[in-house]
């Protein structure tokens, strides 16, 4: 009995990182700035999943689904970390640009059976102004 209460224990600390949400990331370089119009690839990176049939939703800072914006991802993939024990998935969409200058704000939200995990990046677009050609 004494040599069974240390794995009870043990179980008992693993159960809520079995249980949680998964852990979302939005990778962009840091401090991305854009131009108006100018393409750049998103890429949603979740990992801590229960199985590969998570779903991604693209939101904005008032929680208005932005999805369509974005289309369905060019590429979708699993196990990019190559650990069997971690399940993971990443959705990447490619030439994507805003047309409107402003700070823009993204929220992905990956749902699993274990919940939802979110993860928000802010975007500066600046109004792209050619300058005169020098005649």
């Amino acid at each position: 009995m004494p040599r069974l209460l240390p794995l009870a224990c043990l179980v008992a600390s693993l159960s809520p990182a079995l249980n949680a949400a998964p852990e979302v990331r939005i990778a962009l370089p840091e401090r991305c700035r854009l131009l108006t119009r100018q393409y750049f690839d998103l890429r949603v990176e979740a990992r801590g999943l229960t199985d590969t049939g998570a779903t991604l939703s693209l939101r904005d800072e008032l929680g208005n689904d932005i999805s369509s914006q974005f289309g369905p991802a060019d590429e979708v993939t699993t196990d990019n970390d190559w650990l069997p024990e971690d399940i993971d998935k990443a959705w990447v969409f490619r030439a994507k640009s805003f047309p409107v200058e402003g700070v823009k704000t993204i929220v992905a939200q990956v749902r699993d059976a274990n919940g939802t995990g979110n993860n928000t990046q802010k975007i500066g677009v600046q109004r792209f102004k050619a300058r005169p050609s020098n005649k």
